[in-house]
C-alpha cells in the first residue's frame, strides 16, 4: 500500500495522502489537503488547505484548486485549469482544460465540461475553457460546451446541453439549454442556506424548500 512521492512535492505536515497515489513534481499540497486512495496528481499541481481529493482522480498538471474545496471519486481535471475555493465537483464529472470554476460554484456528479467549441478534425485543435461564475450550480449529467460562460448564481438543470452562455442569476434548463426565469440566489452545496431578501414565508421553487426561520420543510413542522 505504498503511494510515490517525487522528493520536490511540498506536503504540509498536516496533509495526509492515501494509498496507491501518485504526486508528481512539484505539487504542493496545504495544510489539512486529505487525497484518498489511487489518486494521480501531476506535475506542478497546488491544492489549498482543507481540500478533500477523493479516489482514482486525475489532477493533471499544473492546476491549481483552491481551499475548502471537495472534489469527488473518478474526477478528472486537466491541465491548467483553475478552481476557486470552496468549490464542489460531483463523482464521474469531466473538467477540461482550461476551464475556470469560480468560488463556491457546486458542480454535480457526471457532469463533462468540454474545451471543444465546435468539433471539426479538418482542422487544429484550439481548446475553449468553460467558465463557471461565483455561486453557480450545474446539475448532474450536463454538457457544456467549450467557450461557454456560466454567469455568477446561474443554475442548470440536470441532464442539460449547454451550447450558449448562460446569464448570471438564470435558471437554464433542457437540450438545447434555454433561460427558463431568474432563480433565488443561494449558497450552492445546500438546499438550507438561503441569503438575500427573502420572505420567510416564501416557497423556493428552486430547492422546494420553505425559507422558514429553522429551515425546515413546512410540512415536517
Amino acid at each position: 500500500m505504498t503511494s510515490i512521492i517525487d522528493e520536490t512535492a511540498q506536503i504540509h505536515e498536516t496533509a495526509t495522502v492515501g494509498h496507491y497515489c501518485v504526486i508528481g513534481a512539484g505539487v504542493v499540497l496545504g495544510p489539512e489537503v486529505r487525497v484518498a486512495n489511487y489518486t494521480i496528481i501531476d506535475a506542478g499541481a497546488q491544492i489549498g488547505e482543507g481540500t478533500a481529493v477523493w479516489n482514482w482522480v486525475h489532477i493533471r498538471e499544473a492546476v491549481r484548486i483552491g481551499p475548502n474545496c471537495s472534489i469527488g471519486d473518478m474526477v478528472h481535471i486537466g491541465p491548467g485549469c483553475r478552481l476557486g475555493h470552496s468549490v464542489r465537483v460531483g463523482n464521474g464529472t469531466q473538467i477540461h482544460h482550461p476551464a475556470i470554476i469560480g468560488d463556491r460554484a457546486w458542480i454535480a456528479p457526471a457532469v463533462f465540461l468540454s474545451n471543444d467549441a465546435r468539433p471539426n478534425p479538418g482542422v487544429p485543435f484550439s481548446p475553449q475553457p468553460v467558465c463557471v461564475g461565483e455561486g453557480a450550480i450545474i446539475g448532474a449529467q450536463c454538457e457544456v460546451r467549450g467557450g461557454v460562460s456560466i454567469g455568477a448564481q446561474a443554475a442548470v438543470g440536470m441532464g442539460s446541453t449547454v451550447t450558449r452562455d448562460v446569464p448570471p442569476g438564470a435558471l437554464m434548463y433542457g437540450v438545447a439549454a434555454t433561460v427558463k426565469r431568474a432563480r433565488e440566489q443561494h449558497y450552492p452545496g445546500t438546499a438550507w442556506a438561503h441569503y438575500g431578501p427573502l420572505d420567510a414565508e416564501q416557497h423556493c421553487p428552486d430547492c422546494d424548500r420553505y425559507m422558514a426561520p429553522q429551515w425546515k420543510d413546512r410540512e415536517q413542522e
